[in-house]
Parts: structure tokens; C-alpha cells; sequence
């Protein structure tokens, strides 16, 4: 079974989009979430450039 839970500010939601786009190939892993390819365009001064859903797919994956 599968699933996510996205929060954030406005526009976070969107997030879920990428996310459920994967889920509903089936057979994806933890790695193709990783490498996945997301337009992120973060704010100047501000967070770094990786996207936020990448950095929790990198996370999960060391545990």
C-alpha cells in the first residue's frame, strides 16, 4: 500500500500531483521518486534548489 501527505504554504498541494503520478504507475520505488525530473523554481535567497519532495525521497530512502 502506498500513499503521501503533503503540507506546506499555498501551492503545496501541487506536490501531491507528482507524487500520485507515481503511485498510480504502480510498481514504483522510493528511487523513482528520487530521480524524477520536478520543474522547481525556489524562491531567490531562499531554500536550497532541490525540491522539497526529492529531499523526503532521500530521506526515506537512508532508512
Amino acid at each position: 500500500m502506498a500513499g503521501a501527505e503533503v503540507f506546506g504554504g499555498p501551492g503545496s498541494a501541487w506536490r501531491l500531483n507528482a507524487v500520485a503520478g507515481l503511485i498510480s504507475r504502480g510498481g514504483s520505488r522510493l528511487e523513482d521518486l528520487f530521480f524524477a525530473d520536478f520543474g522547481y523554481s525556489p524562491p531567490p535567497f531562499g531554500p536550497p534548489v532541490w525540491d522539497p519532495i526529492v529531499i523526503a525521497a532521500s530521506v526515506a530512502m537512508r532508512e
